[in-house]
């Protein structure tokens, strides 16, 4: 669907014909259309008659329609005085009826985030915007309006100053074998290992950070009124709107990945009583940053990320009517842009010097490219040849395929009367509001949209981070983290934008981690550990060995790199990237599996190994959450080598064999759970906030598809059941939103409704802003973390459909439908949500039960058989049809 609309309000932009018919409510050839389609054949914009009469006297809350757009959910509706309207000419007097008849229409989706007040702290109430290159986040104040920017590769640190010497975390010379078996000598004699010898500091790690502010300065009178903000999923962009005496005034911002820009746009019913001025704050020194003209109406902000590192360049032009002129002026090193127009458009371009394809050794791991000056001035230069229109009509149309892409109704009734920040601020357990919840998820799936298209996927704050260092770097956290961020994303049909990832291990972890492996490890293959940065840092950090002692995080990886195929069924992509990834990592790990010398048993572990950050038990062997990520690892990688065009028929003989005798990391313990480690270690206390151990259960499948005798099936999920009662809620260890995400999962994951719906509801209590970011240890804090808002997405659709991987490509798929529907969500659907095999499922539900569902099969289906589960029973079993066709279940 094509998209055409401006802003906040039913006003178009100066000069800008109204093109296609809108959707009229009146009786098709009466007088109003007639008069309507006058206007429109004369080109004449229904906001230079607005503007002509300054008669704006109402604002409210509707949503524009036409017949070739998506509306925007907010925006603010003129409303004529009937004093007015009755003072004109009959001819006037119908065309504005019509133009409004035609324009507006009441809200009814609800699907944004609105406000009565402008932002005050960017944690909490500032909104963003991105297109995965640049990410915006805005106040939204009228008189004085803060842009908080970011480029998603500006980091600090690494390779880019020479006096750093920085190495990607890796010693200088390798590690003596001695020093490895010393190591597990200590760890099969129960005695504590010393990890020194593997471990590197790490001075020059760096972090994302932000290059600063674009600030939008006016002479507002001090009698603001009828102010409203939101953030639009339907249009992904944020609107405001406000009036000023007897002025009306609108602005529009967004983010194009099309055009790779940010855009902002202002208009004013009357001309200002003074111009407005836009400046950058760059947080920096003038030694190292400098803002100054490149023309009249452009402005150049260049700087370094710190003394010596990583150039960068924003770029900020002004456009603005035939009514008033641009000035650019200032001192060296400052400069501003100034204009009193009434509509005045400032264009954001920008870019780093960070090249993600010099990250080899080759390039002496460089990661410099190109000054960013010229790319910064293309992309202005072909977005200032755009008109306003046009620019916000290819982002909406850009946007909206994906995220239209996807439907969910959860019978969520959107209350007008009441804020986004009112609504959260009275979220509790208790009574819930299925209309928040909703929102919640759609925020997610609008946060991977703008944030993941760059070169780089999302990190721990997305594109979205304030002031030089950002909270634990804005890095890669790979014990929990960076999984949660693509959690459901495949599900929710946004797998098409999943190549950032996929780019971002081969490019930076690929190349450096076999180095690691070599020097560290003395082995094959790849290795990464629990935090990287953008320029390749894999080796371990010198830390607690809890939280650094983590070569498991690559085979983690391999679980998405795996779906992503099993997904889509790209056998050209799988060939040519998953697939080198896949054999990486499992050569690693075919070189560091040791025969349990403590029990005698036999069996294949890793040693020496940790459960991520739980301090209760120091390095040890064989702990679950490793050896279920290895069992996968090598099982994919048998049912991928027949597909990968590999013939190294050697390599997988050898997984084959080591998969034989491997330990696979599940069993009960004394007091009924599901343990922890080899051995029985585990605390019924403990309350830790992750849960590593239960990842074979979601987002991976060693417990979900577990197939073994002894002890069976239903032993094993209960066990994790009792586990996951004896965790606790996820609150008395850090109150974060991702651990009660990982809870629900988990919950959903065993059939377990109640407490699925339970811990999403207990994140939304407790941990999001008034804007739903997710903070840390609480929503009262301020460090944003962006991958339980991410998580949201994955628990979500995990309530509603699950089809676990299979050991095995003859396994048939068994697809669960509505497996954890919470009583809340009793009736909805569900269009276009994707199911591994190549599958497209579209649903509806009521009353908690299944009433329809269909699969259609459109992409290539790794496995033949299907079979299809609701409410305990088998609704079908079918063949994979041999053709593309749509299979109707029920």
């Amino acid at each position: 669907m094509s998209m055409d609309y401006t802003r906040s309000r039913c006003i178009q932009p100066p000069n800008r014909a109204v093109r296609g018919p809108m959707t009229a409510t009146t009786t098709a050839g009466g007088p109003d259309e007639k008069l309507a389609q006058k206007a429109i054949l004369n080109a004449e914009p229904p906001s230079q008659i607005l503007r002509q009469h300054h008669t704006l006297l109402e604002w409210g809350p509707v949503r524009c329609r036409r017949r070739t757009a998506v509306w925007p959910i907010m925006c603010c509706c003129v409303v004529l005085g009937y004093v007015f309207i009755g003072a004109q000419p009959r001819g006037l007097q119908e065309m504005y009826k019509a133009l409004l008849a035609h324009v507006c229409t009441p809200l009814s989706s609800g699907n944004h985030l609105w406000y009565k007040t402008w932002g005050t702290e960017w944690y909490h109430s500032y909104l963003p915007v991105g297109n995965g290159y640049m990410g915006l986040m805005q106040s939204g104040r009228p008189d004085y309006d803060e842009l908080v920017l970011n480029l998603e590769s500006l980091w600090s640190g690494g390779p880019y100053n020479p006096a750093n010497n920085y190495d990607g975390g890796n010693p200088t010379s390798p590690v003596p074998e001695s020093t490895r078996e010393n190591i597990r000598a200590a760890v099969w004699a129960d005695q504590t290992p010393d990890m020194t010898p593997l471990v590197v500091a790490f001075p020059h790690y760096g972090s994302l950070t932000s290059p600063g502010s674009l600030f939008i300065s006016r002479s507002a009178t001090p009698n603001v009124t009828s102010f409203q903000r939101s953030l639009d999923f339907d249009t992904g962009a944020i609107s405001a709107s406000w009036q000023e005496g007897t002025a009306q005034l609108s602005r529009t911002s967004f983010c194009s990945f099309p055009d790779e820009v940010c855009v902002v746009n202002t208009v004013a019913s009357q001309s200002p009583s003074g111009p407005t001025v836009y400046h950058f704050d760059t947080l920096r020194t003038p030694d190292y940053a400098s803002v100054s003209c490149l023309d009249k109406r452009t402005i150049v902000y260049r700087g370094q990320a710190e003394p010596g590192g990583m150039t960068y360049e924003l770029l900020a032009r002004l456009i603005v009517g035939s009514d008033a002129s641009v000035q650019c002026t200032g001192t060296p090193g400052n400069a501003t842009l100034a204009s009193s127009s009434r509509e005045q458009t400032v264009l954001i371009a920008g870019g780093t010097n960070y090249n993600i394809d010099a990250g080899t050794r080759a390039t002496n791991y460089s990661f410099v490219g190109p000054d960013p000056h010229m790319a910064a001035l293309s992309a202005l230069s072909k977005a200032t040849a755009q008109s306003y229109s046009s620019l916000f009509s290819r982002h909406t149309s850009d946007y909206s395929k994906l995220f239209h892409g996807f439907e969910l109704d959860l019978g969520q009734k959107p209350d007008p009367s009441k804020t986004t920040d009112e609504l959260v601020a009275e979220y509790s357990t208790a009574t819930g509001n299925v209309y928040l919840e909703w929102l919640l998820f759609n925020l997610g799936r609008f946060m991977m949209i703008t944030a993941a298209r760059g070169v780089l996927p999302p990190g721990l704050q997305g594109v979205w981070s304030t002031g030089l260092d950002a909270p634990w770097s804005g890095d890669y956290h790979a014990n929990i983290n960076i999984q949660m961020n693509y959690w459901g994303l495949e599900d929710s049909n946004l797998g098409s934008i999943t190549g950032s990832l996929w780019d971002y291990m081969s490019k930076t972890w690929a190349p450096r981690g076999s180095e690691t492996a070599q020097l560290v490890y003395g082995s094959r293959g790849f290795v990464v550990h629990n935090e990287m940065n953008i320029f390749g840092h894999t080796g371990m950090k010198l830390g607690d060995p809890q939280w650094a002692n983590y070569p498991a995080a690559a085979a983690w990886m391999m679980l998405h790199v795996w779906d992503h195929f099993d997904f889509t069924g790209d056998a050209t992509w799988f060939k040519r990237q998953g697939w080198p990834l896949l054999k990486g990592v499992a050569e690693f790990w075919l070189d560091n599996l040791f025969e349990d010398a403590a029990t005698g048993d036999g069996t294949l572990v890793a040693t020496p190994c940790d459960s991520p950050e739980n301090p209760l038990v120091g390095p040890t062997y064989g702990c679950a959450h490793f050896q279920q990520l290895i069992w996968e690892l090598f099982r994919n990688i048998e049912k991928g080598f027949p597909l990968s065009g590999d013939t190294d028929a050697a390599f997988l003989k050898e997984v084959q064999d080591k998969l034989a005798i491997l330990d696979r990391g599940v069993r009960i313990g004394s007091w009924g759970q599901l343990q922890e480690w080899k051995r029985d270690l585990d605390s019924p206390s403990d309350t830790h906030r992750h849960i590593s151990h239960l990842m074979g259960l979601y987002p991976g499948y060693a417990i979900a598809s577990y197939d073994e005798e002894s002890p069976s099936r239903d032993e094993v999920l209960k066990a994790a059941a009792t586990t996951l009662i004896h965790r606790g809620p996820g609150i008395s260890d850090s109150d974060a939103g991702w651990e009660k995400m990982v809870r629900s999962v988990l919950w959903s994951q065993l059939a377990n409704a109640t407490g699925a719906y339970y811990e999403y509801q207990l994140s939304l209590e407790r941990d999001y802003g008034a804007n739903l970011f997710d903070m840390y240890d609480g929503k009262a804090n301020s460090l944003f973390q962006i991958d339980a808002n991410y998580g949201a997405v994955g628990a979500v659709m995990n309530m509603l459909v699950q089809a676990p991987n299979t050991p095995s490509l003859s396994d048939p798929l068994v697809v669960h439908l509505l497996p954890a529907l919470p009583s809340a969500w009793g009736s909805g659907s569900l269009k276009n949500a994707r199911v591994r095999n190549g599958m497209s499922l579209s649903m509806s539900w009521t009353g908690g039960k299944l009433k329809s569902a269909s699969l259609q099969f459109d992409k290539p289906a790794l496995r033949k058989e299907v079979q299809v589960v609701s409410g305990g029973r088998t609704l079908k079993t079918f063949t994979v049809p041999s053709n593309f066709a749509t299979v109707r279940v029920l």
